[in-house]
């Protein structure tokens, strides 16, 4: 990277190793007053004689004007669509309240030293904090009366929660986590002297890797015995992976961006511009001259989706909002999808092409307060503390069908009872990830189970029990995007089959995964090149493609049996585009805590917790840090602009403190500003917290 600097050594530009050149100017104070990205766009920021940013102009010409009160705190955000977002404080200049677009008040009430006690959501639920001497968090209360306790040692760590049944942690001299248990399920991990993780076990299914001295994983091999090894170059770029008997070669450019993946049926190449966005993705068959497939991708000034070119399925065009939100896409002159949204971003209707039996969340929908309770034929009720207990959808003969939910204090999704009686159950691991799940017939007999295991917080493993098969994924690394599945039958021993796995076993199927701009799957490609599975979700992610491959939007998993898709610290409903819990985070992402991202092609929440940049290759681990219950969450929405933290430049106007957040557990995730170093105060800490995240 080459970077020029003025006379007082402030950036002036900076240019990639790919010579992409962005350029900086300053006010005479030292405040970023413009930028000039490397396809040409600019924006700007405007500062009054306080330095208080007052205005900001993208690069589309859209304008987010800010407003100040007593000693510069941030009191008004004006939208470009003309919505108001305003902050209340208190004497102390602490937070007291935040008002939505729609007049909607979040409240937090602290005790004398400043703390956060309690929190009064917009709809006036009320969750409730207990500290210790030390201003630690050891238990907080839901609205629906549900309490977690927390017991934490010397150094703060949690040694055991308390809710639904104890969970209990054991940690390591070094500080490491290494064994810990829920009244369900085991879990265990061993490191290398380092510190490096070589392996996890979650009731007795062992997930292991070798690492390099630099602690960079080498390989890996899941529970069922596949093994991922990957080849690096000699600047530490992973250039080819063999999996399972299969060999993929990777050419990068040189900010480490995949620009072809060869393999066995042939390749998959990617082209950008020079903002760093997908411009294109083709792939051509083995033996093949010309590809068999190519998509285009057009983008506003600011980076929204404008146009999608399939060969397939033709061109689609979309139109944004003055917030940037998509309003309508057509195809062939014809509209085939159109949404409306309150100044909030809530969608107020919603229409896509689908058919008869996928129309019920269609048309006009219906809130009390910010809770959903009807989106078309669908209706919806929620707990006290807001979350989806019933789903009533009226048919079209005029019957009805029924889902019910059922959460735990952790607002974890622990059952399910669908239309026809049948009950599916769903365990977590001490680290919050879903690691089973479970079919019962309505007369309490196991019809199926799911076993999953976990690389981080990505699915690394999948067991299925009917038919009996195991499907395994490997990742970008560093990121949520994924490149290969292998898919293979397991021996029945009470069929006389040797419960063993043969390399044939392993061996027996294998898809290279195409995505779209921002990691989604939308075809599996076989070793000939043909594909043998396809996706076209509508904007919101809602899908008719089969399980072959369950992944949706970057860090979603498709449960048939409800429509839902688990995205690790929640579970996503593509029919509304809305969380069926509010943000474990509460406001701190976002000021709307049910919706999803404002733009789905821009933007991916990987971790069902705050919304980032897809940026160009998807969101990498680098950008995330652990929370305390051993999964990850973004730095920072800032840290994922791209050009500002290394330019040094603000990517957020508000002055609002608010570096620390409360999840259900009671334990508390940090995220510092931009200007600083981020950091986490974890519990648990996750493997993708280490500096090598391991990724395979």
């Amino acid at each position: 990277v080459r970077i020029t600097r003025d006379g007082l050594g402030r950036v002036r530009t900076q240019t990639d190793p790919t010579g992409a050149t962005t350029a900086f100017g300053w006010t005479t104070t030292g405040r970023p007053a413009s930028r000039t990205n490397p396809d040409g766009t600019s924006e700007t920021w405007a500062w009054d004689g306080e330095d208080n940013l007052v205005a900001h102009t993208d690069a589309s010409g859209r304008e987010t004007r800010y407003g100040y009160g007593p000693f510069d705190v941030l009191t008004e955000q004006h939208s470009p669509d003309g919505s108001r977002l305003a902050f209340a404080w208190d004497a102390e200049r602490r937070l007291a309240a935040v008002t939505n677009q729609n007049g909607q008040t979040w409240r937090y009430e602290r005790d004398l030293a400043g703390r956060v006690v309690a929190e009064t959501d917009y709809d006036g639920r009320r969750t409730s904090h207990t500290l210790d001497a030390a201003g630690r968090v050891v238990a907080t209360t839901n609205p629906e009366g549900q309490t977690v306790r927390l017991d934490l040692d010397a150094l703060g760590r949690i040694v055991a929660r308390h809710a639904d049944g104890s969970t209990h942690y054991t940690w390591d001299a070094a500080g490491n986590l290494v064994a810990a248990a829920t009244p369900q399920v085991s879990l265990e991990r061993s490191y290398d002297r380092a510190g490096g993780l070589l392996a996890e076990t979650v009731d007795g299914a062992s997930l292991a890797w070798q690492l390099d001295a630099a602690g960079r994983v080498l390989a890996r091999t899941t529970p069922g015995g596949a093994d991922s090894i990957w080849t690096l170059d000699e600047s530490g770029q992973r250039v080819g992976l063999a999996l399972a008997g299969h060999d993929l070669a990777f050419a990068l450019d040189p900010l480490g961006r995949t620009l072809e993946t060869a393999f066995a049926g042939g390749t998959i190449e990617s082209r950008y511009d020079p903002a760093g966005r997908l411009t294109g993705r083709t792939t051509t068959a083995s033996g093949q001259q010309q590809p068999g497939w190519a998509l285009d991708y057009g983008y506003a000034p600011t980076g929204e989706l404008l146009l999608a070119r399939d060969s397939r399925h033709g061109t689609r065009e979309y139109t944004l909002d003055p917030a940037g939100r998509i309003s309508r896409i057509t195809a062939g002159g014809t509209e085939t999808e159109e949404y409306a949204y309150d100044p909030a971003g809530n969608i107020t209707s919603a229409a896509w092409q689908a058919s008869t039996d996928d129309t019920a969340a269609q048309g006009e929908r219906e809130y009390r307060g910010t809770l959903l309770v009807r989106a078309g034929r669908d209706h919806y009720d929620h707990d006290a503390a807001g979350r989806l207990i019933r789903r009533r959808r009226r048919l079209l003969s005029g019957g009805m069908k029924e889902w019910r939910y059922t959460w735990n204090a952790l607002n974890q999704l622990t059952e399910v009872v669908t239309p026809e009686g049948h009950r599916w159950s769903y365990d977590y691991d001490p680290l919050g990830r879903r690691v089973a799940k479970t079919h019962h017939d309505p007369d309490g007999a196991v019809v199926e189970s799911y076993r999953f295991t976990w690389d981080g917080s990505v699915l690394a493993e999948q067991v299925h029990s009917t038919p009996a098969t195991i499907t395994t994924t490997t990742w970008e690394h560093e990121g949520f995007t994924p490149i290969a599945q292998t898919r293979s039958s397991r021996p029945h021993p009470d069929r006389g089959e040797v419960d063993e796995w043969s390399q044939e076993r392993v061996d027996a199927e294998f898809a290279a995964i195409v995505t779209d701009l921002v990691g989604t799957p939308i075809s599996l490609l076989d070793t000939d090149g043909h594909t043998t599975w396809a996706n076209q979700p509508n904007a919101w992610g809602a899908s008719t493609a089969d399980q072959a491959m369950p992944l949706r939007f970057p860090g979603q998993y498709h449960d048939a049996e409800t429509g839902l898709h688990y995205n690790l610290n929640r579970y996503y409903n593509p029919d509304t585009g809305r969380y069926t819990t509010q943000d474990p985070l509460g406001l701190a992402p976002s000021p709307n805590p049910a919706a999803y991202v404002p733009n789905p092609t821009t933007q991916i929440d990987p971790l069902g917790l705050a919304g980032c940049s897809a940026a160009t290759n998807g969101a990498r681990a680098s950008d995330f840090i652990a929370s305390a219950d051993g999964v990850v969450v973004p730095t920072s929405r800032a840290r994922l602009v791209e050009g500002f933290e290394r330019a040094g430049l603000p990517s957020t106007p508000t002055r609002a403190p608010g570096t620390q957040y409360t999840l259900p557990d009671g334990s508390l995730v940090r995220v510092m500003e931009p200007s600083g170093q981020a950091t986490a105060m974890p519990s648990i800490r996750s493997r993708a917290s280490n500096r090598n995240p391991h990724r395979a």
